[in-house]
């Protein structure tokens, strides 16, 4: 065979496509007997989940790898530079490893706070979600490495997720469940891959009308299956899927035996194999320009970087922190001793020993640190408690209480959802004894989402949210906890005071369907339209440093664009970085749209004393809604007011333009 025709699909039977169409095994593409090069996938996306070797060869178990923060973390630092930068960092780690494409990023939006995955998705939000996902994309495809962006499209929960159709009116899913994956195509990702799911009647994987959006919306790769996803090959195939992972003896008996009767559609399968052959040809390109940029300890550094600037301060009563070195510590709760992290496809072994917060904090200086002996350590239906008593009585000769609580991999997974948002029973217990001693607490929240905070939030000083900040964690609450760096993250959804004020909560559920009944209002966008108070809205973050804000211009400069000035100043004694929000809200409108809407952001730094002018620019498709009659987006004339906010509910300054 001559090498120009190895990468044409007319050079191949019908038979041989339908081997290409299928992979290999569960990690590679078909080489076709070596006829052709094959493409290595990873799991992800918060680092190297491969049983295959620096050298190819395959082990009985996943190697070891940096650990990155989780996704929800990476978009709690509202900065798509940093974004890029981490996927810039995992790229190293698969060139390493000689692997082709990382199955990564996952944005599926967080309607529910219950969603077992939450942790591994950006936010509630369609624009910050597409935007962070945008910059993931563009970190590895300037590295020549491959992403699939995930989950395509409405996996909003685990429950039954291979079997119930996510039931969403065009509208809704047009602003909010497409949104972010359309923002994210203009990077191009090399691969999308579907979801297991059905939405509105038709299983993802044999989703035609919605495969012709993703083209007609900038995606122009390969599309995938989610591994397990199709249940029909033919009807896959035939519907525009490209890619069936991994390998299944079974599927490739059904797509033979309708090869013969004529079900499958032979155009439909060169299609499919010319896409794989594309993206092999282009992986064989791409490889030669793969280099390793960052060392290892560089990219450990990043990820420590990721974790500083996403993990959110929620409480900080009395200025407590940053804490002096001379306080005396006293620290315990399991997420202290022991990583924390999610579980499914996205975890990652450690290639080291976890560092214990303890040790962090005695190595940036603090004089005093003891650590406690207690657990706390949720699985979901009991926590270990430890020795609490011990604790307690520990806790009389220290001035300040570390308390780590949340949950692992047992509590938030692929594979199934939460059953409440509430802490343990007995966490609860241990904050409220722990309280009787007087000693100032710091509560630790580890995990990979929304918990109901209400009567921790009576009870303690300070509350930061760590999340899954990865393993770089014990060093970037040490550099939090002591002032060497200043808190910067932001929620990227919203907390409100109790599972039953989400409205999807209440939506209708059944063994077939999931009824997306609340249409648009999801997250910041239900909460400020129906004035629901929330514990701590989506945006919102504290800061040790003050900033101020004056000055908001906003022009219509013409052509549709509307040009949008502010300026930020630092008011504190030391450099900083501020996350600015532009939310949009509809003064006139024609059909429902939400108070506000999220449109921009930007996080930068300030110098102590300085004042900075951030600028941002508006397009006429961000005025625009989708109407079902016309079954397009639409703009309207009318009067909008442009606000710039610390988060969804603490909007500081704001103009009104007419259009």
């Amino acid at each position: 065979m001559e090498n120009k025709d190895r990468y044409s699909a007319t050079t191949y039977s019908y038979e041989e496509m339908i081997r290409l169409v299928l992979g290999k095994n569960a990690w590679q593409t078909n080489d076709l007997d070596g006829r052709i090069d094959t493409l290595y996938v990873s799991d992800g996306p918060v680092g190297i989940r491969s049983d295959f070797d620096y050298d190819l060869s395959k082990k009985e178990t996943e190697l070891p790898s940096t650990s990155y923060p989780s996704g929800e973390v990476l978009a709690q630092t509202f900065d798509v530079e940093l974004a890029k930068e981490y996927a810039k960092s995992i790229a190293d780690d698969l060139i390493e490893r000689n692997l082709d494409v990382l199955l990564a990023p996952g944005i599926n939006i967080k309607r529910n706070p219950l969603c077992g995955r939450n942790f591994e998705y950006f936010s509630e939000d369609p624009y910050l979600s597409g935007e962070m996902a945008k910059g993931y994309i563009e970190g590895l495809n300037e590295k020549h490495v491959g992403s699939s962006l995930k989950h395509y499209v409405c996996n909003n929960s685990e429950y039954q997720r291979q079997w119930v159709s996510s039931e969403v009116d065009e509208r809704t899913l047009q602003e909010i469940y497409l949104r972010n994956f359309d923002i994210a195509f203009s990077a191009h990702p090399w691969t999308l891959m579907c979801s297991y799911n059905l939405v509105n009647g038709v299983r993802m994987s044999e989703n035609r009308p919605l495969y012709e959006h993703a083209h007609r919306h900038g995606f122009d790769g390969l599309i995938v299956s989610d591994w397990g996803a199709v249940k029909d090959p033919t009807a896959s195939i035939n519907a525009g899927l490209h890619l069936i992972m991994p390998y299944d003896p079974e599927l490739e008996k059904r797509l033979l035996s309708d090869l013969e009767s004529g079900r499958l559609d032979k155009e439909a399968l060169k299609d499919a194999a010319q896409k794989v052959l594309d993206l092999v040809k282009r992986n064989e390109g791409e490889r030669k320009l793969r280099k390793v940029e960052k060392s290892l300890s560089q990219r450990k550094e990043l990820a420590l970087k990721v974790a500083t600037e996403g993990i959110v301060l929620l409480k900080n009563q009395g200025s407590l922190l940053p804490l002096g070195k001379e306080e005396k510590l006293l620290v315990g709760g399991a997420p202290t001793v022991r990583y924390f992290n999610g579980g499914g496809s996205s975890v990652v072994k450690l290639d080291h020993k976890f560092k214990r917060l303890a040790d962090s904090l005695r190595e940036i200086g603090f004089s005093h640190v003891e650590e406690g002996d207690i657990s706390l350590e949720s699985k979901g239906h009991c926590a270990n408690m430890g020795n609490f008593k011990r604790f307690v009585e520990k806790a009389y000769r220290n001035d300040v209480l570390i308390m780590g609580v949340g949950g692992d991999r047992s509590l938030f997974s692929e594979d199934f959802d939460r059953q409440d948002l509430k802490l343990s029973k007995e966490e609860t217990l241990a904050i409220e004894q722990a309280s009787k001693t007087g000693k100032k607490i710091v509560l630790l929240v580890f995990g990979g989402g929304v918990f109901e905070l209400g009567e921790a939030e009576l009870l303690v000083d300070a509350i930061v949210y760590v999340g899954f900040a990865g393993e770089r964690v014990s060093d970037a609450l040490a550099r939090l906890l002591s002032g060497a760096e200043v808190f910067s993250g932001r929620l990227a959804e919203t907390f409100a005071e109790s599972l039953e004020d989400y409205p999807s909560s209440s939506a209708y559920v059944d063994e077939s369907v999931v009824l997306y009944s609340e249409g648009l209002d999801v997250g910041y966008r239900y909460f400020t339209t129906r004035d629901v108070p929330v514990l701590y809205p989506f945006g919102y973050g504290l800061s040790t440093v003050p900033f101020s804000y004056s000055d908001l211009a906003v022009a219509d400069v013409g052509k549709g664009r509307v040009e949008v000035t502010v300026r930020v100043r630092n008011d504190g004694n030391r450099d900083a970085k501020e996350v600015v929000l532009l939310f949009l809200s509809p003064l006139s409108k024609n059909v429902y749209r939400p108070r506000r809407e999220l449109k921009r952001f930007r996080k930068v730094l300030i110098e102590k004393g300085k004042e900075v002018e951030v600028r941002f620019v508006l397009t006429e498709d961000d005025f625009k809604y989708f109407n079902r009659n016309y079954h397009d987006f639409v703009f309207d004339h009318g009067r909008y007011r442009i606000e710039i906010a610390k988060d969804a509910n603490d909007v500081l300054l704001s103009e009104e333009i007419e259009l």
